[in-house]
């Protein structure tokens, strides 16, 4: 009897990683707040959302990291849990019909378990900055180390971020395109780096003045190899 009562209250949940835009307004919008404008949408959604245990219930969703205020993105990531299996194409219209101004969602797909959610496994981020200045960037490539000061729970600490620079390119019009760690363990914020780059030409860096888009993540597979998460 016990084993028959199991089986039917046995749910079986659906594990969704959606991608989505933030743009306009929104930008402006700090990670919390994301985070209350999500559930909103969901709820008007009506998906099937899963809803954690205990007192204080909360829907069970995720984001890869925060996106620093004033940023625009290409490509977050949010995963979320369902109860019930949902078509993603018909996920992501639900959630645009219903969605607020400056955040458009783009795709999504779905990932087995909580080990393999957007949080864990981001590795490495795009970054576009467009700085409108023509800006030297070839002594970044020449510097065996880059030093700049970063605040840490424990106060400022002098690290060195040159390891943390994949790759950075200089588009046109004064963009630049960065390719660098992320995550919770080694990540570089692109304040960092174009702090070290106006200051090798002279400038003053004005981050007001500076548009920067978060483009895509990326992640390592089972070689260490980086590869795109969505």
């Amino acid at each position: 009897m016990v084993v028959e009562l199991h089986v039917l209250m046995e749910v079986f949940v659906l594990k969704a990683r959606i991608k989505f835009k933030k743009y306009g307004a929104s930008i402006f919008v700090g990670h919390l707040d994301l985070l209350r404008t999500m559930q909103r949408i969901i709820n008007r959604s009506k998906l099937p959302i899963k809803y954690s245990e205990g007192f204080n219930k909360h829907q069970i969703l995720s984001f890869a990291m925060p996106l620093s205020l004033g940023f625009y993105s290409d490509g977050e990531l949010m995963d979320i849990e369902l109860t019930e299996d949902v078509n993603l194409k018909e996920l992501v219209s639900k959630l645009n019909d219903n969605t607020v101004n400056g955040i458009e969602f783009v795709s999504a797909e779905s990932y087995e378990n909580k080990k393999e959610n957007s949080m864990n496994i981001t590795a490495a981020a795009v970054y576009r900055m467009d700085t409108k200045e023509d800006l030297d960037i070839s002594m970044i490539a020449d510097m065996k180390e880059i030093l700049v000061e970063k605040k840490t729970k424990k106060g400022m600490k002098e690290i060195d971020i040159k390891p943390l620079i994949y790759n950075l390119t200089k588009l046109e019009n004064g963009t630049l395109e960065l390719f660098c760690s992320a995550g919770s363990v080694d990540n570089l914020k692109p304040e960092l780096i174009l702090g070290v780059i106006f200051k090798e030409n002279g400038k003053e860096l004005e981050m007001n003045k500076i548009d920067v888009t978060r483009v895509t993540f990326y992640k390592k597979d089972e070689a260490g190899k980086l590869k795109e998460i969505l």
